[in-house]
Parts: C-alpha cells; sequence; structure tokens
C-alpha cells in the first residue's frame, strides 16, 4: 500500500502548528507572536495569514490538532486494544491526556495555557470531550459483551461510566494539573484503571441489579 504524500499546502500547515506548539509552550500565549512563529517555520507571514488571521485563530487551530492528535491515538486503542480492561481502559486514557500532559509539564506557562485554553477554546473541547467519552464508551461495551466487566452492581451506565473515568482521569492529573508530568499520570492512570476494574469484573456473589 503506498502511503499518500501530504500536499505542500498541508505539510506547510502541520510544520506552523508544530512550530506554534513550541512557540506558546516556551513563551506562552500573551508573550508569544504570529511574526515569532512565521520566522522560525521559516515562512512568510503573509504565508501564515492565508491559513489564519489572528493569533487566536491560530491558537485554536493548534487546539484543535492537539485533540485531533488525541481522538485518533484513543481510536487506535479501541482498533488495537492491547490486552484486558485494565490495560486497554489505561491506554485509551492516556491517549487521551498524555500528549497534553507532556506539553504543560515542560512548559513554564501551563497555567496561562490552560487558562487561555478554557477561554479561547471551549467549544472546541467540548466537542472532543464528546468524542472521547463515545469511544471510552464503546470500549467499555466491547469489555462487557465479552464478560469482562459488569456495571450493574455499580448502578451507572456506560456513557455515565464513561464520563466518569474521564472525571478521574482530569483528577489523576494531582493537586496541579499544569505540574503533572508523563510519569506521574501514566502511574496513576494505571493505578486507576486496577482499582476501577477489578471493581467491576463480575463475579458469582457479586450482587446484581437488574433494570
Amino acid at each position: 500500500m503506498v502511503t499518500p504524500v501530504p500536499s505542500r499546502s498541508a505539510a506547510t500547515r502541520a510544520l506552523i502548528l508544530d512550530v506554534a506548539a513550541a512557540e506558546f509552550s516556551t513563551h506562552g500565549y500573551r508573550r508569544s507572536s504570529v511574526d515569532s512563529v512565521s520566522r522560525r517555520a521559516g515562512v512568510s507571514r503573509a504565508t501564515l495569514y492565508q491559513y489564519w488571521r489572528s493569533k487566536e485563530q491560530l491558537f485554536r487551530a493548534l487546539v484543535e490538532h492537539l485533540h485531533e492528535q488525541h481522538l485518533s491515538a484513543m481510536q487506535a486503542v479501541l482498533d488495537d486494544p492491547p490486552g484486558g480492561p485494565v490495560e486497554n481502559l489505561a491506554a485509551i486514557l492516556q491517549a487521551r491526556f498524555g500528549r497534553f500532559v507532556a506539553l504543560t509539564s515542560t512548559s513554564g506557562n501551563a497555567d496561562e495555557l490552560y487558562d487561555v485554553h478554557d477561554r479561547v477554546c471551549g467549544d472546541i473541547a467540548l466537542a472532543a470531550e464528546q468524542r472521547g467519552r463515545d469511544l471510552i464508551a464503546q470500549l467499555l461495551r466491547r469489555a462487557i459483551d465479552d464478560g469482562q466487566l459488569d456495571l450493574s452492581a455499580a448502578e451507572v451506565g456506560v456513557d455515565q461510566a464513561a464520563a466518569l473515568l474521564i472525571d478521574c482521569a482530569h483528577a489523576a492529573k494531582g493537586p496541579n494539573p499544569a505540574a503533572a508530568t508523563p510519569a506521574e499520570f501514566a502511574v496513576r492512570i494505571a493505578q486507576l484503571m486496577r482499582l476501577v476494574v477489578n471493581g467491576l469484573r463480575p463475579g458469582p456473589d457479586r450482587p446484581t441489579k437488574k433494570s
């Protein structure tokens, strides 16, 4: 199978977004500039403006790009799960949050970036969150159908369970999300999934509630 070659326009766009990620991480939102991004990317300001007309538009495009990356990574886990329920849920949550944790852990401007993300990109984040919940719900349904998990005793539905897992993953960043490191987050997610999944495994003595 021949791998399609990205168009020059798509390659330029991807390059600018990669440079923008480094720019915002290094300097924060307020001290970053479109001029600096264009210089670092080796393109003219006019070329950059062909894609985005302002720093805010560029930041939104970067956030959307990062969310699309994590959703693709989550889909890859769903398509090729690495193991049992613990490993699969840990992997899909790591795919959801790992990239963001890695970016913020290496930035001295994480608090500001979180704030700008929430104010400027709330609609993008909300849409991505829903799509991510749907992917986790699919993974849970598969585990239930395979007899690996049982939600009946917990008295929660699949969609609610998926939402709760995302809430727990947010909490796994620790008391200061901006300071969380990828290694710490990975350990907490693995521990959290062992705790949750072992409480959801079906067993002969486990009480169930018929709906």
